[in-house]
């Protein structure tokens, strides 16, 4: 695996899952916030991705943000996320909402078996779907 080199200082992004993304059994550089912070740096973002889990309610969740190392640039929000997640993340760090369905809608051959979870080329897939959306949706430094 080739590593980009990175570019200016690291960009602490937040992503919210509800339900995990990746699929049961991927290596570590094959999931989606490896591939994604790959894609970032290859548009200009050295982002560094931390994920917390949605479960839980507005307070745990508040508290895992709390918790972090450094103060997110940007929240990545899945669009069918409830709005108590994402009033309660916006309270903290600019949202951007994900759309993890289309890209992937009618391709069940990128899914895990039983649906859970996605392949390395679901993965692929969901990266090349949003990382240019991210990567414009980061505020400037």
């Amino acid at each position: 695996m080739e590593r980009l080199p990175v570019m200016g200082p690291e960009r602490l992004i937040l992503l919210v899952e509800s339900d995990p993304i990746d699929g049961a059994g991927l290596e570590p550089e094959d999931s989606y916030p490896a591939r994604l912070e790959r894609a970032l740096r290859a548009r200009g973002v050295n982002g560094r991705l931390v994920t917390v889990r949605a479960d839980g309610g507005g307070a745990a969740l508040k508290a895992q943000i709390a918790r972090l190392q450094g103060k997110p640039a940007l929240a990545l929000v899945s669009g069918t996320a409830d709005a108590e997640v994402v009033s309660t993340v916006a309270a903290a760090v600019p949202v951007h909402r994900l759309d993890l369905e289309n890209p992937l809608r009618g391709k069940p051959d990128l899914f895990v078996r039983g649906g859970k979870g996605l392949t390395v080329r679901g993965v692929e897939e969901l990266v090349g779907a949003t990382a240019d959306g991210i990567a414009q949706a980061m505020p400037r430094e």
